[in-house]
């Protein structure tokens, strides 16, 4: 008896009917397209892969800004001091960075926008003691007002009184 792979080998093209003929070549061209099919499929999700990653990293830079700016804009509220001077507008940036810098350690590596408020009261509870002596210092010492007080009243400006009081003055 004959074994499947013989009578394999002995067939020609002109055994097989013609109906099966083209039902085995209906069959190889499906496989062909839906190779070709699934080829172009993986080749749309490596690229949709790739999309996608573009998109995360805008993402992630994006609330990364955000969170810098709300940040600074936080730093900016504690610390508003109007100074006069190169020297002083240095001190208080640098103040402001270390400030920023005490309030990144309060987050941790966690830079989440809604737990920055949080983080700046914590951080702020400390450095507000340090930051009163900062801006006291960079506002300078007391005003000296010598001389007594006296009652405050209404300036009379009329000629008259210019004139009694140039009289009086010597003018």
């Amino acid at each position: 008896m004959p074994t499947k792979d013989e009578i394999l080998a002995e067939l020609t093209l002109a055994d097989i009917p013609k109906a099966l003929r083209d039902e085995i070549t209906r069959e190889a061209a499906a496989t062909a397209d839906t190779e070709q099919r699934l080829a172009e499929l993986e080749q749309q999700i490596a690229d949709k892969d790739e999309i996608i990653g573009t998109l995360q990293g805008q993402l992630e830079n994006k609330q990364a800004a955000e969170f810098e700016a709300a940040l600074d804009t936080q730093v900016a509220e504690l610390i508003d001091w109007q100074v006069d001077g190169d020297e002083a507008k240095g001190k208080v940036a640098a103040f402001q960075r270390t400030v920023r810098t005490r309030i990144l350690s309060e987050l941790g590596d966690d830079r989440d926008a809604e737990k920055l408020e949080a983080a700046v009261k914590a951080a702020w509870a400390e450095m507000q003691p340090l930051a009163e002596i900062i801006r006291d210092a960079l506002a300078g010492p007391p005003a000296r007002v010598s001389g007594k007080v006296r009652d405050r009243h209404k300036i009379d400006d009329s000629p008259e009184a210019r004139a009694r009081a140039r009289a009086q003055m010597g003018l």
